[in-house]
């Protein structure tokens, strides 16, 4: 059986539903974390709830006992670890409960990794952890030790401890560095979502910066694709899982204003410095090992994107 931590996110959805298409057997864990809609998590647990080999547990990845006993309940083969506090700019303010569950939530999943002997496991990190570093990015590339924000530091320290887990066990651990991703079901959190229903509701939005920054925008089936195919890799592995196609904030908001024919109301104001401002990938390393590269053109990935916002606009989740 499969594990998947994070469930009700975005990704953590996308991949149960992938799985229990292919005929596999899914536990779930969340904890509807209320960073943003509770209700959009739901409906994404619902659409992956209606297959017969889905089966969801509520927990906290924080609580060790509570996790303990679901690995006792389940056979489980393989983890897909995605639950996690998201947003950089959201970790600014809010360090403690970042630390709590990326790293000590980390932690539990490896402590139960090793007590019931799983061998295979998947960790989704950042694009982010490369601040400082000239693009595009690369899985070689040195990564500081202190990074500026919480969000960052702490899906870094749990890479460490995933890297650390596996000197010292026989296991095999594929950590994926994801770069901006988007589609049906995003979360609202992000620039698109964000740029988007301010289009269709006529209302500003704040860009932080010139919006010359750059974003490498990876759509999430390109994305699902990457975490399911199998790997013939062993140890310790970083991936890069982005596009390759770099787009600049300026450039996304005409390309939306293009498509929805309305004309974005922004307001620049100063940028954040705890934000990365170019994010660029290489994903030749995938490529190369597990013959990934995504399939869907940046324009049509928006085209989908904003007609899933049109037809849900009315559900408040974005």
């Amino acid at each position: 059986m499969i594990l998947i931590t994070g469930v009700s996110g975005f990704i953590g959805s996308s991949l149960a539903k992938k799985f229990l298409e292919q005929g596999y057997s899914v536990i779930g864990i969340d904890n509807f974390n209320s960073y943003y809609s509770i209700e959009l998590k739901k409906y994404r647990t619902r659409i992956v709830g209606e297959f017969k080999e889905f089966y969801f547990e509520f927990a906290d990845i924080s609580n060790h006992n509570l996790l303990r006993e679901i690995f006792k309940k389940y056979d489980i083969t393989s983890i897909y670890h995605l639950a996690s506090e998201v947003g950089v700019r959201h970790s600014i303010d809010h360090g403690d409960r970042y630390f709590t569950t990326n790293f000590l939530g980390t932690q539990n999943i490896i402590n139960l990794v090793h007590e019931f002997n799983i061998k295979e496991v998947h960790f989704t990190s950042t694009s982010t952890v490369y601040e400082g570093n000239a693009i595009p990015f690369h899985e070689d590339m040195i990564i500081k030790n202190k990074l500026s924000n919480p969000y960052s530091q702490s899906k870094l320290l749990a890479e460490k401890e995933f890297e650390n887990f596996c000197r010292e066990q026989k296991c095999n651990v594929s950590v994926y560095r994801l770069f901006s991703v988007y589609g049906e079901y995003g979360r609202p959190d992000m620039f698109l979502f964000k740029l988007v229903t301010s289009l269709l509701r006529n209302q500003e939005i704040t860009i932080y910066g010139d919006g010359n920054n750059l974003r490498d925008l990876t759509y999430i089936d390109d994305v699902i694709r990457a975490l399911s195919l199998k790997k013939s890799t062993s140890g310790f592995q970083l991936y890069n899982i982005g596009a390759a196609n770099p787009i600049s904030i300026n450039q996304l908001i005409e390309m939306c204003e293009k498509i929805l024919q309305r004309k974005a109301k922004v307001n620049y104001t100063n940028h954040i410095h705890q934000e990365i401002n170019q994010i660029w990938a290489s994903h030749q390393k995938a490529k190369d090992i597990f013959s990934w590269q995504p399939h869907v053109p940046l324009e049509v990935g928006i085209q989908k994107t904003i007609q899933h916002i049109e037809n849900h606009l009315a559900q408040d989740w974005y």
